[in-house]
């Protein structure tokens, strides 16, 4: 995992400073998942929201392409329908 995470950081730097911020921050709002937000209720599906979003603007600052902002709010409205249809199925008896 590690040599994967350096792997990625290195590449993002060669990208661009902003896809090496992306990373950076996906980084370590996956850490903080892990440890902690997994367990607040509704910041835990934001913080997958918060993955697609990451996948999609590094994709295409990568091409050069601007974030379609539709295809965005459809991926985090995707994420947040998938994450609470999850909980509901998790306190369901």
């Amino acid at each position: 995992m590690t040599v994967l995470v350096i792997g990625a950081l290195i590449l993002g730097f060669f990208v661009s400073g902003k896809v090496l911020g992306i990373l950076a921050i996906y980084l370590l709002a996956n850490i903080a998942y892990s440890l902690r937000l997994k367990h607040v209720v509704i910041l835990d599906v934001f913080i997958i929201g918060l993955g697609l979003y990451a996948a999609h603007s590094g994709r295409n600052h990568w091409r050069g392409d601007a974030p379609s902002q539709w295809l965005l709010l459809c991926g985090l409205m995707m994420a947040l329908f998938l994450g609470f249809a999850k909980r509901r199925a998790e306190l369901m008896p």
